[in-house]
């Protein structure tokens, strides 16, 4: 029998086109590194670790949002790979900082370099003041949900050595 109800445009929210796109892009840059012999899941340390000197496990499992036992797991994989690597911190012989060696540096580098090609396809034929409208709408809606949910945001300043939130 056929269904005769009437069919309704699926129209989704700016939310649902926003998982969407992140999922496609996440999952290009997956495949990308993959292809290029790195694991997608080094790819948020490695981009974090780019920004800083050194971090430790405990600074990059908050700025990376990954679970602790993630971190721990991927870095253990990263030091045997080559990409970092760990040396106690001289303040606090109980911390071990952890840093990009040149292997994860060039890792980070072509990342990098692939994102900024794949940005570049997603905002094709936006002009620059879409773009700039665009990225001060998508602050605006990260700083609200940082500010509601508490997360620390993935670039503010980490707390000094030794201090915990």
């Amino acid at each position: 029998m056929e269904d005769k109800r009437p069919c309704r445009p699926f129209q989704p929210t700016p939310m649902m086109q926003i998982i969407h796109l992140s999922k496609l892009f996440r999952d290009q840059l997956r495949r990308a590194s993959e292809e290029a012999g790195v694991p997608g899941g080094y790819r948020a340390i490695l981009m974090e670790l780019s920004h800083l000197e050194s971090a430790t496990q405990y600074e990059l499992a908050k700025r990376t949002h990954l679970t602790a036992p993630t971190v721990s797991v991927t870095l253990q994989k990263m030091e045997h790979d080559g990409y970092i690597t760990r040396t106690p911190d001289e303040n606090d012989l109980r911390q071990m900082r952890v840093s990009l060696t040149e292997k994860g540096k060039a890792a980070e580098a072509d990342n990098r370099a692939r994102a900024n090609a794949l940005e570049q396809t997603l905002l094709a034929g936006l002009s620059e003041e879409e773009r700039a409208q665009l990225s001060a709408l998508l602050s605006t809606m990260e700083t609200n949900l940082h500010q509601t949910v508490g997360f620390p945001q993935s670039c503010q300043t980490l707390p000094a050595k030794g201090k915990t939130e």
